[in-house]
């Protein structure tokens, strides 16, 4: 159409592909060395048009969201993998991989957890492993009158066997004066205060 000396002609955009991007890696993963037990987080970056797919591996093996482990992708491009409390199974390398329809990229780490000292190790853990000294059977109270001997036993544990000590008051007592300390075959511990020769006041 002509107006003025104006002409106008209809025209054809043609797609443009400038903005479709292989996915690169902008934030690597880093190393982690994490104590036994406390949480962690890897976290890596990428940019790619269309977005792409995030996928995690460990050691060669894919890694899915679960319980322990959390697989979190934030609208920035950040990956996140979050473990709420490090143990021996969660060292090793990890590796995310980035892909979409004009290739791919990815980033690894090597995660290290620094396993407690067994001397170290609160007394619930060795409790539960067997090893923390303990009493199968207790100490009880024992009631006497004035000059009777009082005997009393108990049965402790662990592993290895625990060195027994008898105290009063904070002080260690030792066979003699009326004191004898027995250690039985079957690991039963016994004390025998012979009250005629011990002036002790014993409650």
């Amino acid at each position: 159409m002509e107006d003025g000396g104006y002409r106008a002609s209809p025209t054809r955009t043609t797609p443009s592909f400038d903005s479709s991007k292989a996915p690169r890696c902008v934030v690597p993963l880093d190393n982690v060395r994490i104590p036994e037990t406390q949480p962690f987080k890897l976290r890596c970056k990428f940019v790619g048009e269309p977005k792409p797919t995030i996928k995690w591996f460990k050691d060669g093996e894919r890694i899915y969201s679960y319980e322990h482990v959390k697989l979190v992708e934030n609208p920035d491009g950040t990956c996140e993998l979050v473990v709420d409390s490090a143990s021996k199974s969660d060292a090793g390398m990890y590796r995310c991989i980035a892909e979409n329809d004009f290739g791919s990229a990815r980033t690894t780490c090597e995660v290290t957890v620094q396993l407690k000292d067994r001397t170290k190790r609160n007394l619930d853990d060795q409790l539960r492993e067997g090893n923390a000294p303990g009493f199968s059977i207790p100490l009880t109270m024992k009631r006497a009158r004035p000059g009777d001997s009082v005997i009393f036993e108990c049965l402790p544990y662990g592993k290895p066997f625990p060195t027994i000590k008898w105290l009063k008051d904070g002080i260690e007592l030792v066979p003699g004066d009326g004191i004898k300390i027995e250690n039985l075959d079957d690991g039963t511990q016994r004390l025998i205060v012979d009250n005629h020769q011990q002036k002790l006041n014993w409650h």
